[in-house]
């Protein structure tokens, strides 16, 4: 079985500008940092319009990823759906404390949420996490799954074109 937190860790920037934070890691073999398709292919597709010539000269895109200050969390690290995350209320604002610790020691500058489902779960830990982030650099996005596909990529690219503009995907 893959640790999908040792995984995650062997790519974290040290200075986080961009984090992603999607629901938990998947319960089949399709983790974003294994680079195995669905949410790692369709984030790489809009990576690769906006960045194809940075993303060629780099060793691979999870590399550049990386590079580019951009993480991926989750709200909760055990394979679980959103359905199992908030079964439990114990459970549930246990998830949401880790997540808001983890919050202040990333700092980031801007946050993507997906999928949408969990976003008022994600706004109550960083409410509680007391870091500084405007309400405009908070993101919402549907999962790339279930027929989201085009949604997501195309709300990605907005977003990724929307921090290029602010200078904080530089």
């Amino acid at each position: 079985m893959i640790n999908h937190q040792a995984l995650r860790e062997s790519f974290k920037s040290e200075k986080i500008k961009v984090l992603f934070i999607a629901e938990a890691p998947p319960k089949k073999d399709t983790f974003f940092y294994s680079a195995k398709p669905g949410f790692y292919n369709y984030t790489k597709q809009i990576f690769n319009e906006l960045f194809k010539e940075e993303i060629n000269r780099s060793a691979d895109f999870l590399h550049f990823f990386q590079d580019k200050g951009c993480f991926l969390d989750d709200l909760c690290h055990e394979p679980k759906t959103y359905e199992e995350i908030c079964k439990n209320k114990d459970d549930k604002d246990g998830y949401i404390k880790k997540l808001q610790c983890r919050l202040k020691s990333y700092n980031p500058q801007a946050i993507i949420i997906t999928p949408k489902e969990i976003n008022d779960l994600v706004h109550e830990a960083i409410k509680k996490s007391n870091i500084t982030l405007s309400s405009e650099l908070i993101f919402t996005l549907y999962f790339p799954g279930n027929g989201w596909q085009n949604d997501y990529m195309s709300g990605l690219w907005g977003v990724l074109h929307f921090l290029i503009t602010k200078n904080i995907l530089t």
